[in-house]
């Protein structure tokens, strides 16, 4: 489960939400996740949750599965394509209001995705610093690195269960 009313440094919400992750029974590999959420605005002192199907991730992003490949690819078409980005940034705030999420700047698209592209802290550190004359000289991104943690470490499990 994410953290529901965590700030991430910036003092952003989150959606409380978990993901159910789906493996093929015959060679014990995952094959998709759908991700949960419970809108926060809806609750009263009454409500029950109803946790709500956010998105799946082979549907939501175009993907075969869920292994490292796989979600290779979609970190790779992210990277240019900024309608795929802005929803993956949706997602990561977990269907948190419109009004109530950050604007991401080119600093911040390009260090979540170093962040979600490399795990590795050097290489993620590599990464981020190798784009930052393709930004305007402006301010440092809004976005807390705590931010990707959820996909990361599912990235990264899934790549030591894989890989070793």
């Amino acid at each position: 489960m994410t953290q529901a009313l965590e700030y991430n440094g910036v003092k952003y919400p989150h959606n409380p939400s978990f993901r159910a992750f789906y493996y093929d029974d015959t060679t014990g590999l995952y094959d998709n996740y759908e991700q949960y959420y419970f809108d926060l605005s809806l609750a009263d002192d009454d409500h029950t949750p109803e946790w709500i199907l956010e998105y799946d991730f082979k549907t939501g992003y175009d993907a075969d599965n869920i292994l490292p490949e796989s979600v290779d690819k979609v970190f790779e078409k992210m990277k240019t394509d900024d309608d795929l980005f802005d929803e993956f940034m949706k997602r990561n705030f977990v269907s948190l209001q419109p009004e109530l999420q950050p604007e991401c700047d080119c600093y911040c698209k390009w260090r979540n995705w170093c962040a979600v592209k490399y795990v590795d802290i050097d290489e993620n550190k590599e990464c981020y610093n190798s784009n930052t004359d393709s930004c305007p000289s402006s301010g440092a991104s809004v976005i807390s690195w705590s931010a990707t943690l959820p996909l990361l470490f599912a990235y990264f499990i899934i790549g030591k269960m894989m890989y070793g």
